[in-house]
């Protein structure tokens, strides 16, 4: 535990609006505490409140144990969780606002928090307020912790059926943190608004915290009825959310679990309904998934996964691969696609690419993108000049990284830190990403231009066309999506296809590149066409460095 002085000397990261909200404050208690809860800096208000002057100890003994576990994940979720807490032993009611930053350039994060005597009168809390969620007025986890041990101690021969359902809203960290944590929070009372209208009286209802929520869909004849209520709820929240001057769109992932054939306790049918739930974030959201035995053990491999992916982040134990392309016209090598490889992490340069809408979820894709930068910059800047000049790298741009408010300046403070020029990089973005908001993307698109990055659309051809976005000045690049190519020996109107794009490239004086080529007959077809470059196993396997760095000896 430091003093005040010593903490903002050593912590310059903090953001100084913060900082200053504290001071501002200073009436309440307030504190700030590390990624693990370590308190850093807490003022003489906040030891007044908890009745605890114990300076070594983690934040989260100030408040009772029972309360801890969703306060701090829904905080990490959503960006704050605030409301009345139980301190201490005695579970003396305080009010708590709790904040959580993520520092994505230094990869740091903090919680910080201001305390206070409640809002409230100190009278007893009433039982249904400790079962209500104050936010969105359904039921709570405590309610919904009540309410299924009820269900099922009421059936001890185990004869009813009813399913569990686990819904999680997609890209909800994107909406808080490009819009704000009102706009989520209004977001979240009408996404509970619009559910209650389809939901039968003896259902069970409740938000578990942030943006998960549980249903119980009692007394059912069959697993077909939770199905069936999965895709009404698709269907009632697919219209936007029309609040302010936004335009939201609303999709959720759902995992099924059936009581009593996966599970007859409240705890292992939420974890099985959870499990089946990031399968459907893993197929891609916007879906359902039934709970299987055989699913099991596949989640709990990927929640490893994440595990690793988020020790490598601290450690930086991982390798990059290089996927050399080739420029047809000249038949020079003139840079490559860099692969993520994880030292520790039983998976594959490969099938990492897979995992980026996860990443996203995890708030995992902008540190591990950064962490991919620097290590470019590493290998670039033990590069002749010479050989330098010639090699363009190109970086997949996760979504919700292109659309950070700080995402060109953290790029251009790495490359500068390396003393290295935009003209080594390739930033490849999905055409469904910029075209979310394409006003503020392209405006981006034309900045990071004039600052000399190439820029590529990638995955072209699989789902998405905006002719206006391809006549913008600041895109000279797309890459065919590698699926398609896949399909030209054995469709061959996909090479129709191919050859219409193509054209049309042509006459927008745009740059065609190509991925996946596997045999000499798509590469000499796809030259001929006047493909720009092109990357594949016929041409090279992914390699590293050293290796990538000879073939331009």
């Amino acid at each position: 535990m430091i003093n005040e002085s010593d903490f903002f000397r050593l912590n310059t990261a903090f953001p100084p609006a913060v900082y200053h909200t504290l001071l501002k404050e200073m009436q309440q208690g307030a504190f700030i505490a590390d990624d693990h809860k370590h308190l850093l800096f807490a003022n003489t208000s906040f030891f007044r409140l908890t009745q605890n002057d114990n300076l070594d100890l983690p934040v989260v003994n100030f408040f009772r144990a029972t309360e801890l576990d969703y306060i701090w994940k829904e905080a990490e979720v959503i960006g704050y969780w605030k409301g009345n807490i139980s301190l201490g032993i005695e579970g003396n009611n305080k009010y708590l606002r709790l904040f959580y930053y993520q520092d994505t350039v230094n990869h740091r994060a903090y919680y910080y928090g201001l305390l206070q005597n409640p809002l409230v009168s100190d009278r007893p809390i009433e039982k249904n307020e400790a079962f209500t969620d104050s936010l969105t007025e359904i039921g709570n986890r405590s309610y919904l912790n009540s309410r299924m041990d009820s269900l099922f101690s009421e059936d001890p021969e185990r004869n009813k059926m009813h399913a569990v359902l686990f819904l999680d809203l997609d890209r909800f960290k994107q909406v808080n943190d490009m819009m704000g944590h009102f706009v989520g929070d209004e977001l979240l009372k009408e996404f509970t608004r619009r559910l209650k209208k389809i939901l039968r009286k003896n259902d069970l209802f409740a938000r578990l915290g942030g943006d998960e929520f549980v249903i119980v869909q009692t007394n059912i004849k069959h697993e077909g009825e939770a199905v069936l209520l999965a895709d009404r709820i698709f269907e009632q929240i697919e219209l936007p959310h029309h609040f302010a001057s936004y335009e939201i769109m609303m999709s959720t992932s759902i995992g099924i679990s059936m009581y009593p054939e996966n599970g007859t306790d409240r705890e292992s049918l939420i974890n099985k309904s959870d499990l089946a739930m990031y399968e459907s974030k893993r197929k891609g959201r916007n879906r359902h998934t039934v709970f299987k035995q055989d699913l099991e053990q596949r989640i709990l491999d990927l929640q490893q996964f994440e595990k690793e992916l988020t020790d490598v982040i601290q450690s930086k134990k991982f390798d990059l691969l290089y996927e050399p392309k080739l420029h047809l016209e000249t038949g020079l090598l003139c840079g490559a696609e860099v692969l993520f490889q994880c030292r520790e992490c039983n998976q594959t340069s490969e099938t990492l690419r897979g995992y980026h809408y996860k990443l996203e979820e995890m708030g995992l894709d902008i540190p591990i993108t950064d962490l991919i930068i620097e290590r470019i910059c590493e290998d670039l800047c033990r590069t002749p000049e010479k050989i330098r000049s010639r090699i363009v790298i190109a970086v997949d741009i996760s979504s919700s990284y292109f659309k950070h408010p700080l995402f060109i300046q953290n790029l251009c403070e790495i490359l500068e830190r390396f003393h290295m020029k935009p003209h080594n990089f390739e930033l490849e973005l999905e055409e469904q990403v910029i075209m979310v908001d394409i006003d503020q993307s392209i405006s981006r698109l034309r900045k990071l231009k004039q600052l000399g990055f190439h820029l590529t659309i990638d995955h072209f051809g699989n789902g998405f066309s905006s002719i206006p976005l391809l006549s913008d000045p600041s895109i000279t690049h797309l890459k065919l999506d590698q699926n398609l190519i896949n399909r030209l020996s054995s469709e061959e109107d996909q090479w129709t296809i191919v050859k219409a794009i193509i054209g049309m490239a042509e006459i927008l004086e745009i740059e065609v590149s190509v991925d996946g080529i596997d045999n000499e007959r798509h590469f000499e077809q796809l030259r001929t066409l006047g493909c720009r470059d092109a990357q594949g196993k016929y041409i090279s396997k992914p390699l590293n460095f050293d290796e990538f760095l000879q073939l331009f000896q």
